[in-house]
């Protein structure tokens, strides 16, 4: 970055606050941009549920709920997970870690987390498996991931609800990992789930090239991105809370948030919304929403998977 060259680093952002205060220092202070991969807030379904959020689609949040049941699938895949000193909540929880506060708008006060893993599991971290509650402003998130599905034919399920006073919205990922796809459901309370209609619902190919496309424009606009360096360290702070709550079988407190991580009010217009370049009416809910609509056959597996989080 002195030599005026843009930086892109993968997350997690470094090992340590420090190392990421040091990045953050030297991107501020040189001619060169520092961007962190935060690909999952570019999808779709991310931009869009955020909209419907902000739009009051569902009334105050009351609820986050998520899930990530990986296991074989993932591990033959990537088998230096096996051998890494830690596991799902560094792998694979870091990314609720910036998706949920990006999506809700809400500050983290404390994190309480229990880990473990089976007798016979290969794999050398503690957290096989990590479930627990995150509190953002009295706003519960229940948090449960795993790499201990067993079955190679299994496909891994990601899921995240956003429970309010007036709806619900539920994503969750489909299909095989070459052509997975994002996908949306709103209901209100007294309604069953519908799907939403997305323009983009292919998940890594769209998010990936959104991300590249918000660095860019960022760039050559003199601008911020959509996602932040602070975020990126606030995700390393609250992963190393989640890794302590275990430890001590406590909840542990999250220092408030800095003034200089606070977004943009969403009534005055913020940078970080996605531009609808492509993305058809504001309200994308499709016609079939409120009136006993069903979502397709193909979302029987994320289904029962739903019904389990309740």
């Amino acid at each position: 970055m002195w030599a005026g060259k843009h930086v892109v680093c993968e997350k997690p952002m470094a090992d340590s606050l420090s190392l990421c205060d040091q990045m953050i220092e030297t991107a501020e202070s040189s001619a060169g941009r520092l961007f962190i991969v935060q690909n999952r807030v570019y999808t779709d379904a991310m931009q869009t549920m955020r909209r419907l959020i902000d739009d009051g689609a569902i009334g105050d949040i009351q609820e986050v709920r998520t899930q990530g049941l990986e296991g074989e699938e993932l591990l033959a895949r990537m088998p230096s997970i096996r051998e890494d000193e830690r596991g799902v909540i560094a792998t694979q929880a870091v990314h609720q870690t910036y998706v949920v506060p990006w999506l809700i708008d809400r500050v983290l006060n404390s994190v309480e987390v229990s880990i473990g893993k089976r007798p016979d599991s290969r794999m050398k971290a503690p957290d096989a498996t990590a479930e627990g509650i995150l509190m953002y402003e009295g706003i519960p998130h229940r948090l449960h991931c795993t790499f201990e599905v067993e079955g190679k034919d299994e496909p891994p399920v990601h899921t995240l609800e956003v429970i309010g006073t007036r709806g619900s919205l539920y994503s969750y990922r489909d299909g095989p990992q070459h052509d997975r796809k994002e996908l949306l459901l709103y209901r209100r309370h007294d309604r069953e789930y519908g799907p939403v209609h997305l323009a983009h619902p292919e998940a890594r190919s769209y998010e990936f090239s959104e991300m590249w496309r918000d660095y860019l424009d960022a760039i050559a606009e003199g601008r911020p991105a959509k996602t932040t360096t602070e975020s990126a360290r606030r995700s390393i702070d609250v992963v190393e809370s989640m890794y302590r709550s275990a430890e001590l079988g406590m909840p542990v407190a999250i220092a408030t948030r800095p003034s200089h991580l606070i977004s943009e009010s969403r009534h005055r217009g913020r940078f970080m919304a996605m531009r609808t370049r492509g993305r058809g009416p504001r309200h994308p809910l499709d016609p079939t929403i409120g009136s006993g609509g069903r979502a397709r056959s193909g979302f029987n597996g994320p289904r029962r998977d739903l019904r389990r989080l309740h």
